[in-house]
């Protein structure tokens, strides 16, 4: 990027002429952040930031402790008598004017930096590192920990968005962008995709989840090879397809039984209720399949439950399947298992106690649960569990959307953490069979749990399969059966740009 497009860019502070800034070098991992008028456009429109640093605001480093101060003076209101007022000059991109009539309130930002996660890596974080000194963590671990701290934070960068017809301004944070523990970059992305998913994917059929879980020693592969992991889920969904595919068979008319399809949206989680490893696949099916009509349209054949039997069946074939898949790619022989942590270095102990969650103490304050507390259709074979009892009926798009936003929820409330002098006391979203409602760690170890759940780079852990796949043939049809069909002309569509 030259110096005369660095200098158009717009700067998010208070008091400083564009023609007061010295000539800036701007690349992408210097502390300038960036953000051009394509992207404030965009974002006064509704859209999202893109994770290029280059679309960021241009905003030096010097300058953002006045604009935090500036800032403070906006929420605290006017200054106190005989207090210096700051100039009242700006530098700002105009927005889309808010149209008349419609409500407005005093946005009142949180402060990240007061939450017990931020406090608990900005106290440990730099002790954490040296004590790993000899063996640390990978980079990608290390960015996504140090960019916590980093995350909604205006002395670290911000963009100011200002409308020019009301004349009030909006200083944004900017954020971390991770997909690993963030509680709020992962609950703003939990909450698009999952509107996203139900107004404009998923269609008004009944659904149902499928949870899937792993051996601890397949878990422990797992979460070093993303390749595997994807290979682990085609098994599992090739044989719950086949599942449908045959209750397709009972119902459906002849000659359709072999082109029935069902669709699935997958999110990969690395965690459990105790921030331990635990990687497992949380899938929405549509509980049933479609077929094609001769007249090129789709019907739905909804499907019956599955029974105990077919549960136990259905875990059984899964298991001997990923077996094979083990043995085929060697995993199964112990002295492949040094090879692998080579490569990531220093994660393979760390990997090690998250999944057999070692390092915590129990707190226990509940009676224990007897072994029927829970009826559920679920299936256990030798560390594969098989969870299919939560649906969704049809039409109810609500709780659909509770759904889909469960199964891409954050792995961690703040409200859940509370910090000792020494240790961590960490509340179970759902008490365990003894009676454990609270489990305390020291803090490295913590620490070394929230770095076991960071996923490697552009591995992706939301997946689309049968129907509903991207290069599925039938798939526009599917996503607006039964939907009311809205037609965007060119110019609209332009507008709306």
């Amino acid at each position: 990027m030259s110096n005369a497009v660095a200098r158009q860019l717009v700067l998010a502070d208070a008091d400083v002429e564009v023609a007061d800034l010295p000539e800036l070098e701007v690349e992408v991992d210097s502390p300038v952040t960036l953000l051009t008028p394509r992207c404030i456009s965009s974002v006064a429109s509704g859209s999202t930031f893109g994770s290029s640093r280059r679309r960021l605001a241009v905003a030096a480093r010097s300058l953002a402790d006045r604009s935090e101060s500036a800032w403070q003076r906006s929420v605290n209101g006017p200054p106190r008598p005989g207090s210096p007022r700051a100039p009242s000059r700006t530098v700002s991109f105009s927005a889309r004017a808010a149209p008349s009539g419609a409500s407005t309130h005093e946005y009142r930002p949180r402060d990240p930096t007061t939450g017990p996660l931020h406090q608990l890596l900005r106290e440990s974080l730099s002790s954490y590192f040296a004590s790993r000194e000899a063996r640390p963590p990978p980079a990608f671990v290390a960015k996504a920990l140090r960019g916590y701290l980093r995350c909604g934070v205006l002395v670290h960068g911000f963009a100011r968005f200002r409308c020019d017809d009301c004349a009030q301004s909006r200083l944004v944070a900017l954020s971390c962008k991770q997909r690993a523990f963030c509680p709020r970059c992962i609950g703003r992305r939990m909450a698009d995709q999952a509107r996203h998913l139900v107004q404009h994917v998923l269609p008004p059929v009944r659904t149902r989840q499928w949870v899937l879980s792993f051996p601890h020693e397949l878990r422990w592969h797992m979460a070093f090879d993303h390749d595997l992991t994807l290979a682990v889920w085609r098994v599992a969904r090739r044989a719950i397809d086949a599942f449908y595919k045959a209750r397709a068979r009972r119902v459906g008319p002849p000659g359709h039984n072999d082109d029935a399809q069902s669709g699935s949206i997958m999110a990969i989680q690395r965690f459990g209720g105790a921030l331990n490893l635990n990687v497992h696949f949380h899938a929405v099916y549509l509980d049933g399949a479609f077929v094609e009509r001769s007249d090129g349209t789709l019907r739905f054949l909804e499907a019956l439950p599955p029974t105990a039997s077919e549960l136990e069946a259905l875990v059984a074939d899964i298991k001997a399947r990923v077996t094979r898949l083990v043995q085929q790619r060697g995993l199964a022989e112990p002295e492949n298992d040094h090879a692998r942590t080579l490569l990531l270095p220093g994660m393979g102990e760390l990997y090690s106690d998250g999944v057999l969650n070692r390092g915590a103490w129990r707190v226990r304050t509940h009676d224990p649960r007897g072994p029927n507390a829970f009826m559920r259709r679920k299936a256990h074979e030798e560390g594969f569990d098989l969870d299919a009892h939560v649906t969704v009926r049809p039409g109810a798009r609500a709780e659909l959307e509770r759904l889909v936003r469960y199964i891409l929820r954050p792995p961690l409330k703040e409200e859940r953490l509370t910090l000792h002098a020494d240790s961590v006391v960490l509340e179970l979203k759902t008490p365990w069979r003894d009676g454990t409602t609270h489990i305390r760690m020291s803090r490295a170890r913590f620490i070394d749990r929230l770095a076991a759940l960071v996923p490697p780079p552009a591995a992706n852990t939301l997946l689309y399969g049968g129907i509903l796949a991207a290069n599925a043939r039938l798939r526009p049809h599917a996503v607006s059966y039964q939907r009311p069909i809205v037609t965007v002309t060119k110019r609209a569509r332009k507008t709306a740009s």
